[in-house]
């Protein structure tokens, strides 16, 4: 499906360290996009990983929602720590 192909190509902002790096932002965006409540965070946020520290930037519309981004990805096997940069703006 279209949403398949989308959650497999990694998004433009994307950063990582390494291929193991980049492989951790796939696993964090497809866990985020089987989240039905935090799917729609998807595009509001890029990814920086290094060494299992994963960074979160963007924009959601909610502290819930930066709140619990960034409590789903600390639960992602891989991920050694999260910094949650997430900006709140209500859209």
């Amino acid at each position: 499906t279209d949403t398949d192909r989308a959650i497999d190509t990694a998004n433009p902002g994307d950063r990582a360290g390494s291929d193991q790096d980049r492989r951790l932002n796939q696993s964090i965006r497809q866990a985020i996009a089987a989240d039905g409540a935090l799917a729609v965070a998807l595009d509001g946020f890029s990814l920086t990983s290094v060494g299992g520290i994963v960074t979160l930037h963007g924009t959601v519309n909610s502290a819930e929602r930066a709140r619990a981004v960034g409590d789903r990805v600390a639960g992602i096997a891989g991920v050694e720590r999260v910094i949650n940069a997430l900006q709140v703006a209500p859209r």
